[in-house]
């Protein structure tokens, strides 16, 4: 996977994860705890891709940081 696809499928589910959760919180100040549960492990799941992703683009620049020195 090219680093800047991976930068955009990062930025993209962060940007979800973070309007996810606002909506995980007014379900919970509205008692919809079924949807409180749902919105959850979609957050969840979402944090394992972004968390993989992160470490992809972190292995890539610091290859690329590495070719630089030698």
């Amino acid at each position: 996977m090219k680093t800047t696809t991976a930068a955009t499928e990062y930025a993209t589910i962060t940007a979800r994860m973070t309007a996810r959760g606002s909506l995980i919180e007014a379900a919970e100040s509205a008692g919809q705890w079924d949807e409180v549960d749902r919105l959850t492990k979609l957050q969840n799941r979402d944090d394992g891709k972004a968390t993989k992703l992160y470490r992809a683009i972190d292995d890539a620049a610091r290859a690329t940081r590495t070719a630089w020195t030698m």
